[in-house]
């Protein structure tokens, strides 16, 4: 069904010219600036137009700091003049250690000004310090990532942080790279300092220095904040059905060449492409319209869906495409696919299984796997696919990269094989569902009810071999394996009725309701397999013990209050207040957007669903759930915005 189309695509995808327009777009990111970023857009919104493609329009959203779209603070706009950090002691290391124009990622986002010529002081390690006051008026080089330290270090006076951290192993395996801290200052520089890295082999150098003596550095950063506007770039390559769009994302505005220039400059190859055999006459015009909407990441979705709210229920499905130009040997990376969540499980992830499938016939060497907890990791497609938005998009992300977020995430890194071949993944992918008819979406059901008989039979399977090895505890056994065979099958049935959101009629409807009813009574048929083998082995009926959340009685409001969300998107708890952070934080160590703890509860809240209900989901996904915490949960929540809590009679 999908192989005449991907054979297209193929032929005529182009990985070079996706990585020249690759490498373009990472030497302005790079600079991490708003001017930056601006030409970064109008370079974009001018190949779309070359392209063909219609309706390119440059959006804009405040960026501000303060402004909120969502949950969504947009950083405040911010420009560099010049900053840099130089040795000043002892005199036989005298020299610069970094600075902004030979390494623009070494400066921290956001970094504030220093006095006018700079600041000479002494810098002192962080994780040897016996008297933190010491470091009011100087500089701080730590291991740890900067913004872990950031509050502590500015409230005892220090005037900015070098920070030498970098993740896991990349730290011995790339020692000369250094990470690019995003994160420390957003969305406003209300701290006033300034930050620098530098790479874990001078990091442990200059903590050799401090430790045997005094080093001083003299320190120059001039930079200016702006409340200004950041731009969305959209384009749109129209259907039939105009306003019925499959969307395709992608952020721009970071500093690396696969993260993610590489994902902005293949939606643009992919729209080319696309345009270009509909103007041949090679394909037809979709029934469907295909949207590319890039931006500053999540920030930029979360503003577009505030803004034009009303496009939501047209937006049919959405595939996002993050860091997928990985020379995959270079980088140590496997391309994941992060799927939607169980909750609204959809047909998005089958497709792509598929067409991943067909990719790695035409390249042996290429890897990928699916990650089921994708949905977790912060991406553009967690926004869409989150239930309460409700538009499946699953993500294509090159992970892990041991360049990843540093300086050494250049355009030497891309591949130009990897970049045709994800480009032609997501060229079947937009417009097989943007040209589906019910011809293939009744095949494409059929296919997802084949993937998902398969899941089950292999959960079953799985089971019985735990049965036979065990031969004891199989009460327990049986009840675990019915439990999980009632969740998967229930997360399937919506997967196959979300073919239906391509094309519905009422012959479509009833065939695919069939599906479900044929699907469960296999789940059925299973469950009964595993109780026949269970009573073999212990000669014995069996009772089946199935786990479930047990609601204590000090806890029965958790049986009647019904969480209902108020905000849109995911809370990012970025501008509560001192104090609820620290109530949040002794109700959870998770405190952080995308956190599985904060998360998975708001994903399974559909306005319907008790407390005590969404603790059972939470369980059957995560495999463990606590009613306690989660009535202190949403109850935080309900007190700062983001939940209303019904009561339902009892």
């Amino acid at each position: 069904m999908y192989e005449r189309l991907f054979r297209i695509f193929w032929k005529n995808i182009s990985g070079e010219r996706a990585k020249r327009l690759c490498a373009e777009i990472y030497m302005s990111d790079v600079r991490q600036t708003l001017s930056a970023f601006w030409n970064s857009a109008k370079l974009i919104a001018q190949e779309l137009k070359d392209s063909g493609i219609e309706d390119v329009k440059i959006i804009e959203q405040k960026a501000d700091g303060k402004t909120k779209y969502g949950d969504w603070i947009t950083p405040q706009g911010w420009e560099v003049e010049k900053a840099y950090v130089k040795i000043i002691e002892p005199k036989d290391m005298e020299g610069i250690l970094t600075s902004y124009d030979e390494n623009p990622v070494s400066l921290a986002t956001l970094s504030a000004s220093t006095p006018n010529g700079g600041i000479t002081t002494e810098l002192l390690s962080w994780e040897d310090l016996k008297d933190k006051s010491a470091i009011s008026g100087k500089v701080v080089l730590t291991s740890k990532r900067m913004r872990e330290i950031r509050g502590e270090a500015m409230e005892y006076g220090a005037l900015g942080i070098i920070s030498y951290w970098l993740s896991g192993e990349r730290r011995f395996l790339v020692p000369d790279a250094n990470y690019w801290e995003n994160y420390c200052f957003v969305p406003r520089n209300i701290w006033g300092g300034f930050g620098f890295t530098i790479s874990p082999r001078k990091g442990e150098l200059l903590r050799e220095l401090c430790r045997k003596g005094k080093v001083k550095v003299h320190v120059e950063v001039k930079t200016k904040f702006l409340d200004a506007t950041i731009p969305i770039v959209t384009g749109v390559i129209p259907g039939e059905e105009e306003d019925r769009e499959v969307i395709l994302v992608a952020h721009l505005y970071e500093v690396g060449a696969n993260d993610n220039a590489s994902g902005c400059a293949t939606c643009v190859e992919i729209l080319r492409t696309i345009n270009d055999l509909i103007s041949k006459g090679d394909l037809p015009r979709p029934r469907r319209s295909i949207r590319v909407i890039l931006g500053y990441e999540c920030y930029a979705l979360m503003a577009y869906l505030t803004m034009f709210k009303e496009r939501i229920t047209n937006m049919i499905a959405g595939l996002n495409l993050d860091m997928v130009g990985e020379d995959q040997d270079l980088c140590k990376s496997v391309l994941l696919l992060s799927v939607t969540h169980p909750a609204a499980r959809a047909f998005t992830d089958y497709l792509l299984m598929r067409l991943l499938e067909i990719a790695k016939s035409l390249m042996p060497r290429f890897t990928w796997r699916v990650r089921e907890t994708g949905i977790y990791m912060i991406h553009d497609g967690s926004i869409l696919s989150d239930p309460m938005i409700d538009v499946p998009t699953p993500a294509l992300i090159n992970w892990p990269d041991m360049f990843y977020h540093s300086n050494l995430d250049t355009p030497d890194k891309v591949s130009p094989n990897t970049l045709r071949l994800v480009g032609t993944v997501g060229a079947t992918y937009v417009y097989f569902i943007a040209n589906a008819h019910e011809k293939e979406v009744r095949a494409l059901a059929q296919e997802v009810f084949n993937a998902a008989r398969k899941r089950i039979l292999d959960i079953a399977s799985t089971y019985v071999h735990t049965l036979v090895l065990k031969g004891h505890d199989v009460d327990r056994i049986v009840g675990d394996a019915i439990d999980k065979i009632d969740f998967i099958t229930e997360v399937e049935e919506r997967a196959i009725r979300s073919v239906l959101r391509i094309h519905l009629n009422e012959k479509l409807k009833e065939e695919v309701d069939e599906l479900c009813l044929t699907l469960r009574d296999f789940a059925k048929q299973e469950k009964k397999r595993i109780l026949s083998i269970a009573r073999g082995i212990i000669g014995r009926g069996v009772k089946p013990e199935r786990p479930a959340i047990k609601v204590p009685k000090d806890m029965e409001e958790a049986m009647h209050l019904v969480p209902v969300r108020k905000v849109l998107g995911v809370p990012t708890l970025v501008d509560l207040p001192k104090e609820a952070l620290m109530e949040l934080r002794s109700i959870t160590s998770e405190s952080y957007p995308y956190s599985r703890l904060l998360c998975a509860p708001l994903f399974w809240a559909n306005g319907r669903r008790s407390i005590a209900e969404i603790a059972e989901e939470v369980r059957k996904e995560l495999g463990k759930s606590d009613i306690a915490f989660l009535v202190k949960l949403f109850k935080f929540l309900e007190k700062y915005g983001y939940v209303t809590l019904k009561k339902r009679s009892k």
